[in-house]
């Protein structure tokens, strides 16, 4: 409870920081180009608010797709090369060819493939995400102590106590960090995305926003991404806490 109260504490004094720079940076400059966090936090309140909530769940809905589809393939196939060094001999010199080349290189070919629609962007959000989630499910599985598994194997445990009890466990610590990785390579590549073809999502907002020259509806705009990126965060978090519940204990 005592470290849980003080990382509270840290976010925020981190926030008031945050806030405490930007509203000293646009008395300083005092532009319209910079508004004030108070006029921006106003202008929530107008009719600016539910055309944002719009854009915001249109953007969380290609993420959610894109983080659940991604998984579905690349966790079991990463324990499957991992656990096979025949698969791994042959799957993973091809992995790791494609993993460094940035996955924005690849949006000219899925446009053409899929379409500039939403499949398009789910797509290339997910395919940042399975590289993340692939690599890291693999790397984990392929360095469980032979150990573990002899243990297991002692007490009786079948194939599937093995996977489900022995290896599953072992690997998903190292999933849930790939994912928070993945998750905010995603968001920008949303915002990159979002600008194609599209009128509903929080990277079409800003930039439209910029472009009408509506300068607090952008930071607006800017700020809720921000939020949703801490959301996606905590919510990785908190299912991690749930399902990897060995790794935390309260301190006392």
């Amino acid at each position: 409870m005592l470290n849980r109260g003080r990382g509270l504490l840290v976010n925020i004094v981190g926030i008031f920081l945050i806030f405490g720079l930007w509203a000293l940076g646009a008395m300083l400059l005092r532009s319209p180009a910079l508004p004030s966090p108070i006029a921006v936090l106003k202008h929530f309140r107008g009719a600016f608010w539910p055309t944002l909530v719009c854009h915001l769940f249109a953007s969380l809905r290609r993420i959610l797709l894109a983080v659940g589809l991604s998984s579905l393939f690349a966790l079991p196939l990463g324990i499957l090369l991992g656990r096979n060094p025949f698969w791994q001999h042959w799957g993973a010199p091809i992995v790791y060819m494609l993993y460094p080349i940035p996955k924005v290189a690849f949006l000219p070919l899925i446009f053409l493939w899929l379409g500039l629609g939403d499949s398009a962007k789910i797509f290339l959000m997910g395919l940042i995400l399975f590289f993340q989630t692939f690599v890291a499910a693999m790397d984990a599985a392929g360095d469980i102590e032979p150990r573990l598994i002899d243990s297991l194997i002692s007490l009786g445990a079948s194939n599937l106590d093995i996977y489900v009890h022995g290896i599953i466990p072992a690997v998903l610590p190292r999933v849930f960090t790939a994912l928070r990785l993945g998750t905010g390579t995603a968001l920008a590549v949303l915002f990159f995305a979002e600008n194609f073809a599209t009128r509903w999502g929080i990277g079409f907002f800003i930039l439209d926003s910029w472009m009408r020259v509506d300068y607090r509806s952008m930071y607006g705009g800017i700020l809720a991404l921000a939020l949703l990126g801490v959301a996606l965060f905590g919510a990785i978090d908190l299912i991690e806490r749930r399902v990897c519940r060995w790794r935390y204990t309260e301190d006392v």
